[in-house]
């Protein structure tokens, strides 16, 4: 899974969902301008490490 760019999202989110990858197969992952408002945090693993939650 290569070049996911996710710019400018904004909301609430009612489901969430957690991102799980296999990190030798996952690069160029550019989030920005993300603000979601959520009554719990969701979990990332396997992703590339300049990406967090």
């Amino acid at each position: 899974i290569k070049g996911v760019t996710v710019s400018g999202l904004k909301g609430t989110a009612t489901n969430l969902y957690d991102i799980v990858a296999n990190s030798k197969v996952v690069s160029g992952w550019n989030f920005s301008g993300v603000t979601v408002k959520a009554s719990a945090k969701g979990v990332v693993a396997g992703v590339p490490n300049s990406l967090s939650v």
